[in-house]
C-alpha cells in the first residue's frame, strides 16, 4: 500500500516598516537661522525575508516596492517630466529623490511623474530562482532622500506634510516541489499559498514628512524702505592756474543692493573714487567746475 509523505513549508517576510531620518543638529540650527536652504527629507524603508531556513521555506523569487510620495496643497514639483539617472530620479536637470540600497546589490528603478505625485518602483529579480539551494534575494533595505531643491512652493505656503505610501510585494519561487521514489508521493503543504508556491506576500506602510514653507526674505518697512539717496556738497576752489572754480561732491547711497553702481554721465575731469571696502554702500563722485567759463557762457 502507498504512503503520502507531507511535508509542510511556510514563505514569509517581516513588517515593512518606513521610519523617518532626524535632521542633525547642526542642520536644525542652520535652518532655524536661515543661513542654509531647507534640508533634504530623509526616510528609510525596510522588510527582512523569513526565508532563510535551510529547510521548511520556499525563497523568494522577485520583490518591488512601489511608493506613492504625494505633496501638499501649495507645494509643487519643478516643471519637467521624471526620469531614471542612475540611482537617483530626476525632473529636468534638477534632482528629486536619491535611492540608496543599503545591501550593495542595486535593482531596476523607475518613475512617473502625475502632477504633484511621484510614482516610484524599486524591483529585483533572480534570474536563476529555479535552481536555488538557498534565499539569495537581498533584504529590503533603502535609504530614500527627497530633495528640496526639487519642490516649489506657492507664496502662502506655510506647512504642510509629504506622505509617502508605500506596498511591498514578494513572490516565491514557482518550481515544483521534487517527486519522491515510487512508494512515496512528496505533497507540498503551504496552507493558505498555492501549492505550487505562487502565492506572493504583500504589505503596505505609510509616512508623513513634515514641509515647511520657503524662508522669506525679511522685508524692509518704514524709513528703512528701499530707496536711492544722493546728495550734493559744493566746495569753492582755485584750480592750479589760479581760477576759481566750485568742487561738487556727489553722493550716492543705494540702498537696493549690497553692490552699488557708480554713477555715470560724469564730464572730462571726473574722479571717480571706488568704493571701499566695509562702506555703507554709499558712491562718492567728485566734479570740478570752472567758475569763470561758467559766467563766461552766461554774460
Amino acid at each position: 500500500m502507498g504512503a503520502t509523505l507531507t511535508f509542510t513549508a511556510s514563505f514569509g517576510w517581516g513588517e515593512l516598516t518606513l521610519t523617518a531620518q532626524p535632521l542633525e543638529t547642526e542642520q536644525q540650527e542652520a535652518a532655524a537661522q536661515e543661513t542654509v536652504p531647507q534640508p533634504d527629507l530623509s526616510y528609510t524603508i525596510e522588510a527582512a525575508s523569513q526565508n532563510r531556513e535551510s529547510t521548511g521555506t520556499i525563497y523568494t523569487r522577485s520583490w518591488s516596492l512601489q511608493q506613492v510620495i504625494a505633496l501638499p496643497q501649495g507645494a509643487s514639483f519643478v516643471e519637467g517630466e521624471a526620469a531614471v539617472d542612475g540611482n537617483q530620479i530626476r525632473i529636468g536637470t534638477t534632482p528629486v529623490l536619491s535611492v540608496d540600497d543599503q545591501s550593495g546589490t542595486a535593482g531596476e528603478l523607475s518613475a512617473q511623474r502625475d502632477g504633484e505625485t511621484l510614482l516610484v518602483t524599486y524591483t529585483k529579480i533572480l534570474s536563476d530562482w529555479q535552481s536555488l539551494e538557498a534565499e539569495s534575494i537581498s533584504d529590503l533595505g533603502l535609504a530614500m532622500t527627497l530633495h528640496q531643491e526639487a519642490i516649489v512652493r506657492d507664496e502662502s505656503f506655510t506647512e504642510g506634510q509629504v506622505d509617502v505610501g508605500a506596498t511591498f510585494t514578494a513572490t516565491p519561487v514557482t518550481a515544483a516541489a521534487e517527486i519522491a521514489p515510487a512508494a512515496v508521493l512528496a505533497v507540498l503543504d503551504t496552507g493558505d499559498e498555492q501549492q505550487d508556491g505562487s502565492q506572493s506576500v504583500t504589505q503596505q506602510g505609510s509616512l508623513s514628512l513634515p514641509l515647511s514653507g520657503e524662508q522669506q526674505p525679511e522685508q524692509p518697512t518704514g524709513g528703512d524702505a528701499d530707496k536711492v539717496t544722493v546728495t550734493y556738497e559744493g566746495t569753492p576752489i582755485y584750480t592750479d592756474d589760479g581760477q576759481l572754480a566750485v568742487q561738487y561732491t556727489i553722493t550716492v547711497t543705494n540702498n537696493n543692493t549690497a553692490d552699488p553702481e557708480i554713477p555715470g554721465g560724469g564730464e572730462e575731469g571726473d574722479e571717480g573714487e571706488e568704493q571701499p571696502e566695509g562702506s555703507d554702500g554709499a558712491v562718492k563722485v567728485k566734479i570740478v567746475q570752472n567758475l569763470n567759463e561758467w559766467f563766461s557762457g552766461i554774460a
